[in-house]
């Protein structure tokens, strides 16, 4: 078992095809050795995941990790499905032909391709259902624009647009797919966009939003894995090291239209995310502008 995070994540599609027609699938369990991803654009039909029956529709998504038992029924009689073969890491790259699956009595661990869990997404290490998941329709189009033109670096280019649909199932799987949540959050990042350089409180943020400022902090934990405070002192950080990069601004002043009341808390911060001074981290930089 590999553990990993998902940024280190280099996708490797194996194999890209449109499915319109259930005719040629096992109609028992087998269980694969690479990953699988099934994405409906037409139709729908119901998929049997570890001997749990889920019905998918069109612009739904199901995600089968290697090693798990799957197999597909029949639909509506109309379906077109787009199906994705491929690893995590492009360790098996030589392996560029598709991976059969076996039928469960004949699957043998050892040839598993890969079996990874992330510690950052632990919800990548099972199955996965996603419904009304349509802003991925363009994305699989582009992939398999690549796939039928075969053109210079088509690979690579499948390789970033299957890491975004990845990560952006590890985060639906982790968030939900609430709107009045991820709705508030865009509100409160408006808003420390707004008001950082000024000296704000989670409370001032709280109740410019008419939320409690411990509400506020879980729906942030939920959808950026920060607190609020961290993230407006991230946002901060973020604004300073720009200035110091580029302009020629003191340090003093860096941190105050940065939203730092204190230019010893400032330089103390700066040095524990950097390892450098401001004044140190700004002429590492100018040297290697010039």
């Amino acid at each position: 078992m590999q553990t990993a995070t998902l940024n280190e994540i280099v996708p490797f599609v194996r194999y890209f095809h449109t499915v319109e027609a259930l005719s040629h699938f096992y109609k028992t369990p087998v269980i694969p050795y690479d990953h699988r991803i099934f994405f409906l654009r037409r139709g729908s039909c119901r998929i049997d995941l570890g001997g749990e029956e889920y019905t998918v529709s069109a612009s739904d998504l199901v995600f089968i990790p290697s090693g798990k038992p799957y197999y597909l029924q029949g639909g509506d009689g109309e379906l077109e499905m787009v199906a994705v073969n491929f690893d995590f890491f492009s360790d098996h790259a030589e392996q560029a032909l598709p991976v059969p699956p076996d039928l469960q009595n004949l699957f043998r661990t050892e040839k598993q391709l890969e079996c990874v869990t992330f510690s950052d997404a632990p919800e990548l290490s099972d199955y996965l259902v996603l419904h009304k998941q349509s802003k991925l329709l363009e994305i699989f189009r582009h992939m398999e624009e690549e796939v039928a033109g075969q053109r210079l670096f088509f690979r690579e280019h499948n390789s970033a647009f299957l890491k975004w649909i990845l990560t952006h199932l590890a985060r639906t799987a982790q968030c939900g797919s609430d709107s009045s949540g991820q709705q508030l959050v865009e509100e409160v990042i408006a808003l420390v966009r707004e008001c950082y350089a000024q000296p704000i409180t989670n409370a001032q943020i709280a109740a410019k939003l008419n939320y409690h400022p411990n509400y506020l902090n879980r729906v942030m934990l939920r959808y950026t894995n920060c607190t609020l405070h961290r993230y407006l002192v991230n946002y901060r950080f973020e604004q300073a090291m720009s200035l110091l990069m580029m302009t020629d601004l003191s340090v003093a002043e860096v941190a105050a239209r940065s939203g730092f009341a204190d230019v010893s808390h400032f330089s103390r911060l700066f040095r524990q995310k950097t390892g450098q001074s401001p004044g140190k981290f700004r002429a590492l930089q100018t040297n290697l502008i010039e």
